[in-house]
């Protein structure tokens, strides 16, 4: 039996559809049909039945998935242990999850830092659902997560990655840059920034523990929208001061204190253990913490 046919049936068992399992393998759709028809020959059976728009296993492929999968892995890891990893030739693609907000805080520097030692890595930042988070860490879906501390399970690796505070975006023409002080901060319209559509973000919770609330006009997805219109309204944006000092708006803006004193953000790097041994994890891992070690300052 051909080892890529068992990795399409693999991929197929994962995704449930055969799309789906052709981008996870870099393959287009016609091969991976044409391997399913190969399988399907081979074991004598459906494997894989059309079911709406996904694919069902059959009764043989449900005892066949957990096992095969496993000896996958197995078979991966040996392979890796065997190999030297070099990343200044590597063309290897390493998938990091993050949440949309932290992007610019990691990337910014995390590429800088492979573009000189590893020139031709592809690094993809991808949103994540925290609940599959395990699974998709396990599945290597991510090669890394990065994200506020969480209750992991055992086999997943963690390791604090950044500690930061929290500061204040403004415009200069803003009466809290002139008197940043708790009155004008709560009376000021605030810029809230979350991947969710409604409820507290991280900066609310904070100011809850003093039973402070802000007036929060405005939500967006990303810090630099959220900075851009603080620079040109009357609007405040609460933010990392890692990530502010990456979006200072040049003169027009500027950065202040919290009026309360907050807990410091923590950030934490995750990963499975399976892999925690590989070379490639490895390097990843150590690249991502050394700069988090230097809080990703200038």
């Amino acid at each position: 039996m051909d080892l890529n046919l068992l990795r399409v049936f693999a991929a197929i068992y994962e995704q449930h559809s055969l799309s789906r399992a052709a981008e996870q393998l870099y393959l287009t759709q016609p091969a991976i049909s044409h391997s399913l028809k190969r399988l399907r020959e081979h074991y004598g059976d459906p494997l894989f039945i059309r079911d709406g728009r996904g694919m069902r296993p059959s009764a043989l492929a449900l005892q066949m998935g957990p096992k095969l999968l496993a000896t996958l892995k197995e078979l991966e890891l040996l392979q890796q242990s065997q190999l030297s990893f070099d990343p200044s030739t590597t063309e290897k693609r390493f998938v990091i999850g993050a949440r949309e907000a932290l992007e610019s805080l990691l990337m910014v520097k995390l590429v800088q830092r492979l573009s000189a030692q590893a020139p031709l890595v592809e690094i993809a930042s991808v949103a994540f659902n925290r609940e599959q988070l395990s699974r998709d860490l396990e599945r290597r879906h991510l090669d890394l997560v990065v994200d506020v501390p969480l209750a992991v399970k055992p086999h997943i690796g963690q390791q604090a990655l950044v500690t930061d505070e929290f500061c204040v975006l403004a415009s200069k023409q803003h009466p809290y840059a002139h008197e940043p002080t708790l009155e004008h901060y709560l009376a000021a319209k605030h810029v809230a920034v979350s991947g969710r559509p409604s409820g507290p973000t991280v900066v609310d919770y904070a100011l809850q523990r003093h039973g402070l609330a802000r007036n929060t006009a405005l939500r967006c997805q990303h810090y630099h929208a959220a900075c851009a219109i603080a620079a040109e309204s009357d609007y405040l944006v609460t933010l990392p001061r890692g990530i502010a000092e990456q979006m200072q708006q040049g003169r027009k803006t500027c950065l202040l204190p919290l009026p309360v004193k907050t807990e410091v953000i923590q950030l934490q790097l995750y990963w499975h253990k399976n892999y925690e041994d590989e070379p490639s994890n490895r390097w990843l891992r150590q690249q991502a913490l050394s700069l988090g070690s230097k809080n990703f300052e200038q």
